[in-house]
């Protein structure tokens, strides 16, 4: 019985998550200092009832900016 116990403590360890990074609503990311300078951009791309890590704004913003540069986003 001791063995089966192992088993699923390993199990355990090895489906938490490694690290686990802040997630933000949209209305905090848009009080930040951080983001103060691109409040327009973030209202296009963040949507309501969702959490993102500042990872994901990060990327949110380039691809905006990227796609703005193509000219395809007026």
């Amino acid at each position: 019985m001791s063995k089966e116990k192992n088993i699923l403590d390993v199990h355990e360890i090895e489906t938490k998550p490694k690290t686990t990074e802040a997630l933000y609503t949209k209305e905090q990311i848009l009080s930040s200092k951080k983001y103060s300078r691109r409040k327009d951009v973030l209202n296009v791309v963040l949507k309501d009832n969702r959490q993102y890590t500042l990872k994901e704004v990060d990327g949110l913003i380039d691809n905006f900016m990227k796609i703005k540069e193509k000219g395809k986003v007026k």
